[in-house]
């Protein structure tokens, strides 16, 4: 599940960037930052992989490229297997779960079955055109960051 969130949040795999790039820092409102993340489909460019023992790699499986990641203004994240399926999933499938905004808005948290079950995924960028989060294990060592665009 944290896979299909990270890479599929994890949200996967649109290229079409504007010659304009908008920014939102953090100390931005809830609504310019809820704007960002939920006005269009994400899909992921690229997974980065690194721990204590292994350099930085990407990681992103062909499969993943076309799925697409929708965090809706209503609270659900969905991630939508793509006409090339990973694993034992059925194309064009649906995952479901639910996010919201830390109070800084620098973290999405990810929910899925209940309210503890819980992934922190911190926003390294959040702009009209980009979306960078970054999930970091608790031993500290393991961090894998999603690069997503429309």
């Amino acid at each position: 599940m944290k896979k299909t969130l990270v890479s599929g949040a994890i949200m996967m795999s649109f290229i079409m960037m504007s010659c304009e790039k908008e920014t939102s820092s953090p100390s931005s409102s809830a609504d310019t930052q809820t704007s960002f993340l939920t006005a269009k489909e994400w899909k992921l460019i690229s997974l980065v992989h690194s721990n204590d023992t292994t350099p930085e790699h990407e990681i992103i499986e062909e499969c993943q490229k076309d799925d697409i990641e929708v965090f809706t203004t209503s609270g659900y994240y969905l991630s939508k297997t793509g006409g090339k399926a990973c694993n034992d999933e059925q194309p064009n499938s649906i995952d479901t779960m639910r996010w919201q905004f830390n109070p800084s808005k620098t973290v999405i948290y990810a929910y899925w079955n209940s309210l503890e079950n819980k992934i922190d995924l911190k926003i390294n960028t959040l702009s009209s055109n980009e979306l960078v989060l970054e999930l970091s294990e608790a031993n500290g060592s393991d961090k894998t960051v999603a690069t997503y665009t429309h």
